[in-house]
């Protein structure tokens, strides 16, 4: 289970659409050891500039 801090960091990243936070924070969570879905993975390893061009 991620931290409470990770949460908060994530809702904030997500409300402010910011992307390169949200990459940061899911990150954050998997080195903490918290399993994560295989898409969550990929979309937090996925080269910014490639998510910032989705937008």
């Amino acid at each position: 289970m991620p931290s409470a801090a990770f949460i908060e960091q994530g809702d904030a990243a997500a409300g402010a659409n910011d992307i390169a936070g949200c990459q940061r924070v899911a990150r954050l969570i998997r080195r903490d050891g918290v399993v994560m879905p295989s898409p969550l993975m990929s979309l937090a390893a996925l080269d910014l500039k490639y998510l910032e061009a989705a937008r």
